[in-house]
């Protein structure tokens, strides 16, 4: 038995809980365009996902935000913001990061940039999609240039234009967006093979618990 983090989330037209993440840019408009996807697609797994995503990603607007992270403050152009509270994204198929536990009460902020700077080295978004894919794919988003990360407890996003969000991959309203970590939130049963290295706390027996 392990105690994990949750991620409450509130939106314009969304309130609840988050076990994973919370994304917008990009991944919001996707889940909100593609969702619920046809069965040829599921069937295919990540290549259906990837050619419906590349039907409609040319659409996707440009965003500017104001991210709050508990007392930094960041403007940009970004292509996508993901609010995780793991270590895995996107049905487990990308890490984002290494070493991050789902109990350790605080949730990790990946800003991907739409500006100037990456304009010039990816022009189109989805070839900077593409690059950003292979980053992570890679686990070289850390060293992008065009690529932000911030680790709190409280995350507040401003956006212009209002943007889609989603959380644990389903629709979650429209920003403005807050995010705070709810710690040791949820009492979660953890089958024996799942690595413990997702988590920073040792586990409960569960004969402990009910001897």
């Amino acid at each position: 038995m392990q105690w994990v983090d949750l991620n409450y989330v509130q939106t314009r037209g969304w309130a609840g809980h988050a076990l994973l993440w919370a994304g917008i840019g990009a991944d919001g408009y996707l889940v909100q365009h593609l969702e619920p996807r046809p069965t040829w697609s599921k069937r295919l797994g990540p290549v259906g996902y990837s050619i419906q995503a590349l039907s409609v990603l040319h659409r996707l607007p440009a965003m500017n935000a104001v991210v709050k992270v508990d007392n930094q403050t960041v403007e940009g152009d970004w292509l996508l913001i993901v609010i995780s509270n793991c270590r895995l994204y996107a049905g487990g198929w990308l890490q984002l990061s290494s070493d991050a536990v789902l109990d350790d009460g605080y949730l990790e902020v990946w800003l991907f940039r739409a500006g100037e700077f990456s304009a010039r080295l990816m022009p189109t978004r989805v070839g900077l999609m593409a690059r950003y894919l292979t980053g992570v794919t890679l686990n070289l988003q850390e060293w992008d240039p065009g690529v932000l990360k911030l680790v709190g407890k409280r995350v507040v996003v401003e956006t212009q234009p209002r943007m889609p969000c989603q959380r644990d991959g389903e629709t979650a309203g429209h920003t403005p967006l807050t995010a705070e970590i709810r710690p040791r939130a949820l009492r979660l049963l953890v089958p024996a093979a799942a690595p413990m290295a997702l988590f920073g706390r040792p586990g409960v027996p569960l004969s402990d618990l009910f001897p």
